[in-house]
């Protein structure tokens, strides 16, 4: 696999300059993928997907959700565990917490009543042996059997997909790296509202937590079957 990260267009080059000094003169190259990897959908819910949600961007959420169609096709057609987060009613304002910080007045954040916006888009719905779980926080990690569920299904490495990069994609990522999981993120299958804050955590994640990577690399590489568990 290659590295998707000079394909930012917003990073300056004096950053990618910095960072090819600290990885030798070059780019940091992705470690090929592991035996047993789990892909990971994050949130891509109504809420966050669909425009006619405040919480919701159309624009990157269904290109998103598109490139994220076929990779979990693939991804399901090798054998690779899924597994998504979702929000659920959070009704009490000690449940939502710091979210309501400073917001006075209904929160903006899906969390406070139930509805069709908790429910992953179509597009990449859940099937049947999928697993799904809800998160409370921003990690997928936060108050959820994630780091069971990985370890029950012998994962060497989590790639990580969804929304919103500069949010619960880039928390998730975090938590995985502090537990010592090799992380994927595929370029095209996450998304954000701001493009600039998309492109800096991918940046930030790439130059030290994760391997980003372009998405139809990643598929290739679910295809080669010395790295899909028998």
């Amino acid at each position: 696999m290659r590295s998707a990260l000079d394909r930012l267009s917003r990073i300056p080059a004096e950053d990618l300059a910095a960072l090819r000094k600290m990885w030798s003169g070059d780019l940091p190259e992705p470690r090929p993928i592991g035996r047993r990897p789990v892909l990971l959908v994050v949130d891509m819910t109504e809420a966050f997907v669909r425009d006619r949600y405040p919480t919701g961007w159309a624009a990157t959420g269904e290109p998103c959700a598109a490139g994220l169609a076929g990779l979990l096709g693939e991804a399901r057609a090798a054998g690779v565990p899924v597994v998504y987060t979702v929000t659920e009613p959070l009704p009490h304002p000690a449940q939502v917490g710091a979210w309501l910080r400073g917001r006075p007045g209904p929160s903006m954040f899906p969390f406070d009543a139930p509805g069709p916006h908790h429910e992953v888009v179509p597009e990449v719905a859940p099937v049947d042996g999928d697993i799904v779980m809800v998160k409370p926080k921003p990690s997928a990690f936060f108050g959820t059997q994630l780091h069971a569920v990985l370890n029950a299904l012998r994962a060497d490495t989590v790639v990580v997909t969804g929304m919103t990069t500069s949010g619960c994609v880039r928390a998730t990522v975090n938590d995985a790296f502090m537990l010592n999981f090799p992380v994927v993120v595929p370029l095209e299958c996450v998304a954000d509202r701001s493009q600039l804050s998309h492109e800096v955590e991918l940046f930030d994640m790439g130059a030290k937590y994760a391997d980003v990577v372009l998405t139809d690399d990643l598929r290739a590489a679910l295809r080669t079957p010395e790295r899909v568990p028998a």
